[in-house]
């Protein structure tokens, strides 16, 4: 579904672009912008559609599986400088192409990695190029912001937990000018957000409070990736909303689903809490692929805006196991 309240604000500089036409890769981040309404009085689901910009990148010297770490070409990196506060993005070419996952510690040249359930490091290959990118925290998401309403909330989801129709799993509350651990009352400013992960902002109060969140970062130059859990028994709902910055067709961002699939989206322009789906999809494969799960009409060309995605329910498989959902977008081929 395409909503167009949702106005892409994404430049390319193509002019810039087609210099670089014969090049095999492009050194430097090209920049964009999301502009999401958030109601006062409502939920808004959103991502972290775009990352921020690169700060390291590298070829893969060695792996080491068993303790999930990789190795990097001629780098020297401060020890533990990245722990815990970026993550590693696979490049183009890689079998993990598009995979993000949060660096857990580091020494002068080696990473350790945080691996995400549906990855296998033995899938990588020297010579695969790495980029090693900061994590957006709380603070930062909302410093386009000048200023949040008092009680506004961000809830955030367990995607790994098995259910549906899932509970938050935790969330931060603001109270100028800091944002709280609901739970704790600890400030939570610097809390880290993850990519490819959907978030409710609940707004407080009515119209007065709504307010434009401005996302800035950079363009992501490689095919997206993100994993989704299977439960070890029935159903699980997957909170997601994947980091790319364009509407993309639900066949090319969930490109190898299962029968029983769904995707439950939630219209944002509807001012209300706790909000049931406005939208949803459901895949099989007798029928061609994605359907309307109202009236079973071929959506496998539907458009979306992952960033504001908020649930993909995934089917039983009979065991715990996780999928990969992985693909290029189209704009990609303009980078």
């Amino acid at each position: 579904m395409k909503l167009p309240y949702f106005k892409f604000l994404l430049y390319f500089l193509f002019f810039a672009l087609n210099i670089l036409n014969a090049q095999t890769t492009v050194t430097s981040d090209i920049v964009g912008y999301l502009k999401i309404p958030c109601l006062g009085g409502s939920d808004t689901v959103v991502g972290v559609p775009l990352p921020k910009s690169t700060e390291l990148s590298s070829t893969i010297d060695s792996v080491n599986v068993g303790a999930s770490q990789i190795t990097l070409t001629l780098i020297t990196m401060t020890v533990s400088e990245y722990q815990d506060s970026h993550f590693v993005r696979f490049g183009e070419g890689s079998s993990l192409e598009g995979a993000k996952m949060t660096i857990s510690a580091n020494t002068n040249d080696t990473l350790t990695l945080d691996l995400v359930s549906g990855y296998d490091l033995s899938d990588v290959s020297v010579g695969d190029e790495v980029a090693v990118i900061p994590h957006t925290t709380l603070s930062e998401l909302f410093e386009s912001v000048a200023t949040i309403p008092d009680g506004t909330e961000v809830l955030y989801f367990d995607s790994t937990g098995a259910s549906i129709n899932k509970s938050s799993a935790g969330g931060y509350i603001y109270y100028a000018p800091t944002w709280y651990d609901a739970d704790t009352f600890t400030d939570a400013g610097q809390a880290v957000l993850f990519p490819d992960d959907a978030l409710i902002v609940r707004v407080p109060g009515d119209a007065t409070n709504d307010f434009d969140l401005i996302v800035s970062g950079a363009v992501p130059n490689v095919g997206h990736s993100f994993p989704i859990v299977t439960s070890s028994a029935g159903a699980n709902d997957n909170l997601v909303a994947p980091q790319i910055p364009t509407p993309v067709a639900i066949s090319t961002l969930f490109s190898d689903p299962s029968d029983g699939d769904e995707i439950l989206i939630f219209d944002n322009t509807v001012r209300a809490t706790n909000k049931s789906s406005s939208t949803g999809y459901i895949y099989y494969s007798s029928f061609g692929g994605w359907v309307d799960s109202d009236n079973f009409s071929t959506s496998n060309s539907v458009e979306i805006n992952p960033w504001e995605l908020a649930v993909y329910r995934r089917a039983d498989q009979g065991g715990q196991s996780a999928v990969i959902f992985s693909g290029r977008d189209d704009y990609l081929n303009n980078l």
